[in-house]
């Protein structure tokens, strides 16, 4: 019986102890955000992501947008200027943040090409400020990945909260 009984006790202690390891303490961090592939002209898919979804106020978030041929074939894009992408922010439907707002972009083509399954990726810093360079209040708020090449192909909107 006393065999039994210290058999079930140190059951009982490694499975709180497994327990007491597999629980995190302190701060969680969010996963990853990101939209579902979306296939544009001429097998362009368009794939927009922010390294999480919930932010501190103030808090530096980074928009990545990844674009990927998944045609058989090698793809040219032809942008219109030297831009070949671009991210917007936009609050309750009202647009409060562009990447290339205060930007200038030299006026030639400008041509690319992506190889059968290749990828490109553009990565941007928001530093949660609005065009007057003013800091954002906490809410919800959309975030648009643009590929400029011509046509123009603009990514699924992703949702991220601002907290305060």
């Amino acid at each position: 019986m006393g065999s039994k009984v210290s058999v079930i006790g140190v059951l009982i202690t490694v499975l709180l102890v497994s327990l007491a390891v597999s629980c995190t303490c302190g701060p969680t961090e969010t996963a990853p955000n990101q939209t579902k592939p979306f296939i544009t002209y001429k097998s362009v898919e368009l794939v927009l992501s922010t390294d999480k979804t919930t932010y501190e106020l103030g808090e530096v978030i980074t928009i990545t947008l990844t674009v990927t041929n998944k045609g058989s074939s090698s793809l040219k894009l032809t942008f219109p200027s030297a831009q070949q992408y671009d991210f917007v922010i936009t609050m309750g439907g009202e647009e409060i943040w562009r990447w290339s707002h205060d930007k200038m972009f030299a006026a030639v083509l400008t041509e690319g090409t992506l190889a059968p399954s290749e990828s490109t990726v553009y990565q941007e810093k928001w530093p949660q400020k609005d065009y007057q360079g003013e800091p954002v209040p906490p809410g919800s708020y959309q975030v648009i990945g643009v590929l400029t090449a011509h046509p123009e192909s603009v990514s699924h909107p992703l949702t991220i909260e601002i907290i305060g």
